[in-house]
């Protein structure tokens, strides 16, 4: 797996996870929001915007599964 390969040793996924890929075009924009991903969840939740990405993407999910 990419991720094991690619990070330390004591890297683990948690329990759940989501992934989404992203363009190349779309790159800084997504290195900014991890630059201030904590400040962005003191905003929005986790749970919230995974909400969001999900329904906007078109992805159908059973909502249990979101905590």
């Amino acid at each position: 797996m990419w991720t094991v390969e690619h990070h330390e040793r004591t890297f683990s996924w948690q329990e759940g996870y989501a992934a989404f890929s992203v363009g190349a075009l779309d790159r800084e924009h997504v290195r900014r929001y991890i630059a201030r991903q904590e400040l962005h969840h003191r905003e929005l939740a986790f749970a919230e915007e995974l909400n969001s990405l999900l329904r906007r993407s078109g992805v159908s999910y059973d909502p249990k599964f979101l905590l």
